[in-house]
């Protein structure tokens, strides 16, 4: 019997293997040579995309960031790609590309609880916190979905210093109420009902967690008398969310 045909083309690796790889007419715009690209690091290929000047081979970037992570780990997700994000991306006041904000957005759902477990994805929430701030309206709404998806996810199992991850939780709850600009106010009626429902989950009981409930009550009641319309109309609309929290009924992870 005849040997089966030998494959036509070597096994792909690096970038290429990995789907992380841009498309050939968008490489063009990096400082690599296209002969070069299957051998660079799936990481030092996000960054490089991300730092061009070509709008295009940015978005392509970011649409493959969970698949950049998958092929990297997830220890170097955490310890590389998720900082990066942080400091580059979501903390970048220069940053006006709202696109980029909204897939940044999507693509840190695909994250949890897959290549990050849930107890590990205190990380995420400084950068989905920024993100609830943007002014445009849809990177806002895929931030408050994704968040409310992450939160219920970031316990048991967490090796968190003393007091988290509820005092974090608190903490973004009360600047995005808290903020100036009714931008974020509108994000956090939007995840005050998964951080209420964490604390009712998760949080021991005592005097610590029966105060921070409180906060986060009156957190919601400021919200739903603000001034400015479209704070008290996000509100009224999660307001059903925030009963099934308060009541204990919401799901939680």
């Amino acid at each position: 019997m005849p040997d089966e045909a030998a494959p036509l083309h070597a096994a792909v690796s690096g970038p290429l293997a990995s789907g992380s790889c841009p498309a050939l007419t968008l490489a063009r715009s990096l400082a690599y040579s296209l002969e070069s690209l299957p051998a660079i690091h799936p990481f030092d290929l996000f960054v490089a995309q991300l730092s061009s000047d070509s709008t295009e081979a940015r978005v392509d970037a970011m649409k493959k960031m969970a698949t950049v992570g998958e092929a990297i780990g997830t220890e170097d997700t955490l310890g590389r790609l998720i900082p990066y994000l942080t400091e580059h991306i979501a903390m970048n006041e220069k940053d006006d590309d709202d696109e980029i904000l909204l897939i940044l957005a999507g693509q840190l759902g695909l994250l949890v609880d897959g290549l990050v477990p849930g107890s590990q994805a205190l990380p995420l929430l400084p950068i989905l916190e920024r993100l609830c701030s943007i002014e445009e309206t849809v990177v806002r709404d895929k931030a408050v979905e994704t968040m409310s998806k992450v939160v219920p996810l970031l316990m048991p199992g967490g090796n968190y210093d003393d007091g988290q991850p509820f005092s974090l939780l608190l903490g973004t709850a009360k600047r995005l109420a808290g903020a100036d600009w009714f931008t974020a106010k509108v994000s956090a009626a939007g995840v005050l009902p998964p951080i209420y429902a964490f604390y009712n989950a998760h949080h021991p009981k005592g005097e610590s967690a029966d105060e921070a409930r409180r906060e986060l009550r009156i957190l919601f009641k400021d919200l739903s008398e603000d001034d400015t319309p479209m704070v008290r109309r996000s509100a009224a609309k999660h307001l059903g969310r925030m009963v099934e929290a308060v009541a204990g009924v919401a799901q939680t992870a």
